[in-house]
């Protein structure tokens, strides 16, 4: 089965989804939807390691995700989710954040009873950013569907407990 995700962006993102991005002045905002009628089995934190973390050994990632891929992707501690910053999360959202000398970036993952999105917001440190992410962004828009179904096989097939209630 293929599971059919929905993209969005800019002023085209729900209002509910966009109110949980705290990023002022963000430049870019984009929003992906999955519909996964078993999305509550998990909390918004398992969806985001399932999306951004692999806890295979390095090789195996490397073999799959290249080298760069494999580093980044790497298990983080409580409090970090693949290098990102958890920055706020309740039973049904999770919001990270990054900060570079070129972008700083949040991340909110929605749990719903319909299925799970991802919301990505993007703000421009600098004036090359705005090049350095169009480049970036086709691939972050190519790459953001792979991520969410990857993510669900990857809670189902582990089996992971539901939530805790």
């Amino acid at each position: 089965m293929i599971e059919v995700v929905r993209r969005l962006m800019g002023p085209d993102v729900p209002i509910e989804e966009r109110a949980l991005v705290t990023l002022l002045g963000a430049h870019y905002i984009d929003h992906h939807a999955m519909a996964a009628e078993d999305a509550q089995r998990w909390s918004p934190e398992q969806w985001g390691r399932a999306m951004f973390e692999d806890r295979r050994s390095l090789l195996q990632r490397t073999r799959d995700l290249g080298f760069l891929g494999a580093l980044l992707s790497s298990p983080q501690p409580e409090g970090r989710v693949a290098g990102w910053t958890v920055d706020d999360t309740t039973a049904g959202w999770l919001r990270m954040e990054s900060t570079s000398q070129l972008t700083s970036d949040q991340v909110v993952v929605c749990v719903h009873a319909e299925g799970v999105t991802l919301t990505t917001a993007v703000r421009y440190e600098r004036s090359i950013s705005r090049i350095a992410w169009r480049l970036i962004s086709t691939q972050h828009r190519r790459f953001a569907p792979t991520v969410l179904r990857r993510a669900h096989r990857l809670l189902a097939s582990r089996g992971n407990p539901p939530i805790p209630s």
